[in-house]
C-alpha cells in the first residue's frame, strides 16, 4: 500500500463572478433625514437619528428584514445557495474593465445633448464635463461610452464589447440651490449630481438588446435611496440593512454613523448593506435621491417622466468644451462598475474534489462518488474521479486548467482516463476528453487542457469530472483483518492547476492546489502470510509488522503480515525473524561442540539501520530476550540459548526500525 504525501503549494483561488454589475450610490453625507420604517418621511438629521439608535442597531434591521415581507417575486439571496443558473435566472451579465488601464480596442467617450453653453469642464477635478441643468433637455443630455464593457452571453459562453450610453431622463431640483449640474466621469461610467432631489437615468446597453441581466447594489447608507423601476425579481440578504420600500424604491436602514472619516451607515463590504435584482436591458432606468429631498416622491413618480429619446447632438470629449470652471467635487454620486465583492450572491464552493465510484458516469456526489468507497469483491474495477468547476469566460483566456494524479497505489492498474462535462448544476456526463491531453505513467496520469480548446466558449460554465479506471492487481495487498474476511486499503490524493495568462508568466506548470484523500476499501483477497515456521532445521520464516494508522503505543501493531508491503519514509516498522533448531547432539570431541551461535541481517539500503531499536534475541518465545547490536547489519549472539538448544526449539530476532 502506497501512502506517497506529496507537498504543493497552497492552491491560490481564482474564480470568474457571475454577477458583475455594481450600482453604488453613495456620498449623500451627513444632515440627510428619514426613516427606515416609514418609506421617504420626512425626519430629524441623520447625526441625531443615529445617536438615538446607535445602542439599538438592530432595530433598524428588524425593520429591513420586515419591509422585505410579502413582496411579489422577492427573493433570499441564501436560498440560491450561492448559484443562480445562467440561462434561467438571467441571459447574460456585463463585465466592466478598468477604463484608465484596460480599456476594450476601440473606447472612446463623448458628452451629448443641450446647448454649448450649458456644457464647462470642472478644472478643479479632473477637468471633468459639467452640465448645468435645463429642463428642456430632460432626456436628451447624458454621455456615450464606447465599447466601455463585454456582455457575456449564456448560451454561447462567449464575450462580445458592448456600449454604453447615459441619458438623463428626469430631475427634481432643490429649490434651495440656485444651480443645478450634472458631472460625467470619462473613465467610470457614472455622474455625480449637485442641487437634485431625485435624478433618473436610462442605460442602453448597446449590443445586448432585449437581455435578461443581474444588477447588485451596494452601500446605500440610511437617508439614501434607489429606485428600480422594472425590475423582475429582486434579492435581499437575512439580516438586511437594506429597506425595500415601494414602487421599485429602496432604502438604507437607520443607524449610527459608523466614523467620522466615514459617512453612512454601511461599509463597503458589508455583505448586510447589498441587494440585487434582474432587469431586462430595454428597461434599465434608475432614479437616485435622498430622504430630504423626495418627500414629494409619489408627484415624482406620477410625473409624466420623460424616456430616452433620440440623442441631440454630439458636443464630443473634455476638449470640445471651452468653458472652464472650479466647483471641485460634489453631490450624489451614482456609477455602473464591475467588483466581484460587490456582488450580494454568494461564490459558490469550488468543487475540487477527489472522489471514487463502481461506476464510470455516475452523476451525484455522496451518492456515486464518494471519498470512502467499498469495493465488494478482489480484483473488482471501479473509478477516482477527480471533480473541478469552470465559470463562464474571462475577459482573459486560461493559460493552464488540469489535474495530476501521481499518488497510485502500485497494486493497482491504471486502465482508461476519460473527461466528462456536466452542467453546473450536475446532470448528464458528456465525454469532453478531446479537449486534454493526457499523459499516463505506470503509477501516474496528468491531465491538461489543449490551449486550443481554452479560446473555445463551449469549454466553460460546467463541472469537469476526470475518471480514471482502475484494477487491483496481484501486488495489491489485502494485509487487514476486518471480522472473517481480510480487506485491502489504500489512500489517493490529487493536484490540479487553473492559470490565467499574464504578459510575464513562467511557462512551467506550478501546480495550485491538491485536493481531498479518497478511502478505498477492497474487500476479499488472499490472507495474509500465516506465522509458519518451516520443519527443515535451518531455514528461518520472517513476519514484518507496522502500527495501526493514527495509533502509538505497546498494542498499537497491526499484527498481520505486511511482508511485500509498500511504506512511506518514517514509517515504523517491526520486524520479526524465526529459525527452526533441531536439538543439538551432545559429543565428546571438543572440537565439534556447540560453543556460539550467531544471527546477521544485512538491512536494505532503503531502510536506516541508525533507527534501528529494541533488537532483542531470544529462544522458545518471540517475547523477551537479550540485547543485539543494531545498524545497517543486525548481530545478534544468541550464544547464552546453546543449552536450551539441545532441547530443540525456536530461535527468535525481534527489532523495530
Amino acid at each position: 500500500m502506497q501512502e506517497t504525501k506529496l507537498h504543493v503549494k497552497k492552491r491560490r483561488k481564482r474564480y470568474l463572478t457571475l454577477l458583475t454589475v455594481m450600482l453604488m450610490m453613495a456620498g449623500c453625507g451627513a444632515g440627510l433625514a428619514g426613516s427606515s420604517n416609514m418609506a421617504l418621511a420626512k425626519g430629524k438629521s441623520h447625526e441625531s437619528v443615529a445617536a438615538k439608535n446607535s445602542k439599538g442597531y438592530t432595530k433598524g434591521e428588524h425593520n429591513a428584514t420586515a419591509s422585505w415581507q410579502n413582496v411579489k417575486d422577492v427573493y433570499n439571496i441564501d436560498s440560491f445557495k450561492g448559484w443562480v443558473k445562467p440561462g434561467m435566472d438571467f441571459d447574460g451579465y456585463l463585465q466592466f474593465p478598468n477604463l484608465s488601464k484596460h480599456p476594450p480596442k476601440g473606447f472612446k467617450y463623448s458628452v451629448f445633448g443641450g446647448s454649448k453653453s450649458n456644457w464647462m469642464v470642472d478644472t478643479a477635478d479632473g477637468n471633468m464635463p459639467l452640465y448645468k441643468f435645463s429642463d428642456s433637455d430632460k432626456g436628451h443630455v447624458g454621455i456615450m461610452y464606447k465599447n466601455a464593457a463585454y456582455y457575456y452571453d449564456a448560451k454561447t459562453m462567449k464575450r462580445k464589447p458592448v456600449s454604453i450610453r447615459l441619458t438623463v431622463t428626469n430631475w427634481k431640483r432643490d429649490n434651495r440651490s440656485a444651480n443645478c449640474y450634472l458631472r460625467f466621469h470619462q473613465h467610470n461610467i457614472a455622474l455625480s449630481v449637485l442641487g437634485n432631489k431625485i435624478t433618473t437615468v436610462h442605460i442602453d446597453v448597446i449590443g445586448a438588446k432585449g437581455k435578461k441581466i443581474p444588477l447588485s447594489f451596494w452601500d446605500v447608507d440610511y437617508g439614501q435611496h434607489i429606485q428600480i423601476k422594472h425590475w423582475i425579481k429582486a434579492y435581499h440578504t437575512t439580516p438586511t440593512k437594506i429597506v425595500y420600500e415601494r414602487n421599485g424604491w429602496f432604502g438604507g436602514a437607520d443607524g449610527p454613523v459608523l466614523t467620522p472619516a466615514i459617512e453612512g451607515t454601511v461599509l463597503s463590504n458589508d455583505p448586510e448593506g447589498a441587494f440585487g435584482s434582474t432587469i431586462n436591458t430595454n428597461n434599465l432606468d434608475v432614479s437616485f435621491g435622498t430622504n430630504a429631498f423626495v418627500s414629494d416622491v409619489k408627484d415624482y413618480d406620477r410625473s409624466n417622466r420623460p424616456h430616452a429619446v433620440k440623442p441631440s447632438a454630439t458636443i464630443g470629449t473634455n476638449k470640445a468644451i471651452k468653458k472652464k470652471v472650479k466647483l471641485g467635487s460634489f453631490g450624489n454620486y451614482f456609477t455602473i462598475g464591475s467588483n466581484k465583492n460587490a456582488q450580494p450572491w454568494h461564490i459558490p464552493k469550488r468543487l475540487v474534489g477527489k472522489y471514487a465510484g463502481l461506476k464510470e458516469k455516475g452523476t451525484k456526489v455522496g451518492k456515486d462518488w464518494v471519498k470512502n468507497l467499498k469495493v465488494p469483491k478482489p480484483q473488482g474495477s471501479f473509478y477516482y474521479n477527480i471533480r473541478n468547476v469552470v465559470y463562464w469566460q474571462t475577459a482573459e483566456d486560461l493559460a493552464n486548467y488540469g489535474w495530476a494524479d501521481n499518488d497510485f497505489d502500485p497494486g493497482l492498474d491504471i486502465n482508461r482516463v476519460r473527461v466528462y462535462k456536466q452542467s453546473s448544476d450536475g446532470g448528464k456526463m458528456v465525454d469532453k476528453t478531446s479537449f486534454f491531453k493526457i499523459s499516463q505513467g505506470k503509477h501516474s496520469v496528468k491531465v491538461l487542457a489543449k490551449p486550443g480548446a481554452l479560446k473555445k466558449g463551449a469549454f466553460y460554465n460546467g463541472i469537469y469530472n476526470v475518471v480514471i479506471k482502475v484494477t487491483p492487481n496481484s501486488k495489491f495487498n489485502y494485509n487487514r483483518k476486518k471480522g472473517e474476511k481480510f480487506v485491502g486499503i489504500v489512500h489517493n490524493k490529487a493536484q490540479y492547476v487553473v492559470d490565467y495568462k499574464h504578459k510575464k508568466r513562467n511557462k512551467k506548470i506550478t501546480w495550485t492546489g491538491k485536493t481531498n484523500q479518497v478511502t478505498v476499501t477492497v474487500t476479499g483477497g488472499k490472507k495474509p502470510k500465516p506465522e509458519h515456521i518451516p520443519d527443515s532445521p535451518g531455514r528461518g520464516a520472517k513476519w514484518v509488522y507496522k502500527r495501526k494508522e493514527g495509533t502509538t503505543g505497546k498494542n498499537s501493531w497491526d499484527m498481520s503480515n505486511y511482508d511485500n508491503g509498500t511504506v512511506v519514509a518514517g514509517q515504523e516498522l517491526h520486524y520479526r525473524l524465526a529459525f527452526r533448531i533441531k536439538a543439538l547432539q551432545d559429543t565428546a570431541n571438543e572440537k565439534k561442540k556447540y560453543s556460539a551461535a550467531t544471527i546477521t541481517d544485512h538491512l536494505p539500503s532503503y531502510l536506516d539501520g541508525s533507527t534501528v531499536k529494541n533488537a532483542k534475541v531470544s529462544f522458545g518465545s518471540p517475547n523477551g530476550g537479550v540485547s543485539a547490536s543494531g545498524g545497517q547489519t543486525i548481530t545478534a549472539d544468541a550464544s547464552p540459548f546453546l543449552q536450551q538448544m539441545k532441547g530443540g526449539g525456536v530461535l527468535y530476532l525481534n527489532f523495530k526500525i
